[in-house]
């Protein structure tokens, strides 16, 4: 968006000018976005009709959760509900309770190979099934993490991006970790 918002306005404008055939159809996840994102004069130009989608319940994100996952063994039922009630109590947002379930699947796989587990050579019978523990350490690491990278800098989110993934480096070319980095990897 430019600081005046022209294109914004023309394409608004546009739409409610007599005669004409263009409508537009704005998706936010806030009811409040035209308000504190756009200047009055873009914001007049928008219909007052707004339709209020409810958060996802815990059984329907459970639903979406497992039609991600069909065909895939890779959670315990037991922690795909704790994933989706825990996220269907707090905001029902599809796109977090997906997001905790593949931090999920990392910390599983991270378990996994400091139990000898998991390497290129397993068969596939052996892999590791994703527990509660590991969506609650999961819920945990993106809860506290996301409240703190909410207020970094561009800068900062890309120089811990970097961090993260010459971290990803090491541990994917190394047998087995230093004792220290353990802890340093588990926070990330």
């Amino acid at each position: 968006m430019t600081k005046k918002q022209a294109v914004l306005y023309n394409l608004f404008d546009w739409s409610n000018r007599k005669g004409s055939q263009l409508t537009l159809v704005a998706i936010a996840n806030t009811m409040d976005l035209p308000e504190r994102a756009l200047l009055h004069r873009v914001s007049s130009r928008l219909g007052l009709q707004r339709v209020v989608f409810q958060p996802y319940s815990h059984e329907q994100l459970a639903t979406i959760i497992s039609n991600r996952l069909a065909g895939v063994s890779a959670f315990e039922p037991s922690a795909l509900q704790l994933a989706a009630r825990k996220v269907g109590a707090v905001s029902g947002d599809a796109r977090r309770a997906l997001e905790i379930c593949r931090r999920a699947i990392e910390v599983a796989e991270f378990r996994s190979k400091g139990k000898g587990k998991g390497d290129a050579t397993s068969e596939p019978e052996d892999m590791v099934l994703v527990t509660m523990t590991d969506v609650d350490e999961a819920i945990r690491a993106t809860t506290a993490s996301s409240r703190v990278i909410r207020h970094f800098s561009q800068q900062e989110k890309l120089l811990l991006c970097s961090v993260h993934l010459e971290l990803v480096r090491i541990v994917s070319t190394c047998s087995s970790l230093p004792s220290g980095f353990q802890p340093v990897f588990q926070i990330i």
